[in-house]
């Protein structure tokens, strides 16, 4: 199994999305696709793969704008938090609801997918670990985490999630966030959590006010 992030850029939104790739099956699941279907079909072409699943963290367009694209063309299935669905009415093709009692997804040879339920970004955000593998959408970046302004976003929820993340991800997990500012991808969970001050909050109030500042350049993404 390896991972291929695909960089794709619309006007200012540049986002991640990972690919997950059983060789030996040739089979991949695609998390968060968005932007250039073009790029993704490619590289399923070039390597002679099966789309299986698509896996979204949350409904935001920039993390969900092919999966009805991809769904139809591939016949697979996508997955999203029943939260998320029911809050932001969220409709897909071939949509499949993960009830806040679901820890684990299975899909065929993929090693178990472990599911974390991290709202805060959204209603019903979600993490996907898989193997040695984090990936957190817009609930965690390297240096950082998403705005807590939008509908059904709450920095309190966010500092819940993140202390959550931080007691059950072993340090040497590596992260996959579906933006990044400075650092690559694929840092481990030990460095993520040196250079992120929004982990280093101890205090819910503190980290409350911290989040929900004013500040400049959130989309500056590189």
């Amino acid at each position: 199994m390896y991972i291929e992030v695909i960089k794709t850029q619309r006007f200012k939104f540049i986002n991640y999305c990972p690919v997950v790739v059983d060789t030996e099956n040739k089979t991949c699941i695609f998390i968060d696709p968005s932007w250039e279907k073009r790029t993704f079909q490619d590289f399923v072409t070039r390597n002679e793969l099966r789309v299986i699943a698509i896996l979204l963290t949350h409904h935001h367009l920039d993390h969900s704008h092919l999966a009805n694209y991809f769904a139809k063309y591939y016949q697979c299935p996508v997955y999203m938090s029943s939260s998320e669905i029911e809050y932001y009415g969220f409709q897909c093709h071939n949509l499949k609801a993960i009830y806040p009692f679901q820890n684990l997804l299975n899909l065929e040879h993929i090693p178990s997918i472990i599911i974390h339920q991290t709202p805060g970004h959204t209603f019903g955000g979600l993490c996907y670990q898989i193997d040695n593998a984090l990936f957190t959408g817009d609930t965690l970046f390297n240096e950082g985490c998403g705005f807590c302004h939008s509908k059904g976003g709450d920095a309190g929820m966010m500092f819940d999630s993140l202390n959550y993340l931080k007691k059950v991800i072993p340090n040497e997990v590596l992260v996959y966030p579906g933006h990044r500012y400075h650092h690559d991808l694929g840092q481990s969970f030990a460095e993520v959590k040196k250079m992120n001050i929004y982990l280093n909050i101890e205090e819910r109030n503190d980290f409350i006010q911290f989040r929900t500042r004013k500040t400049k350049g959130l989309l500056n993404f590189r």
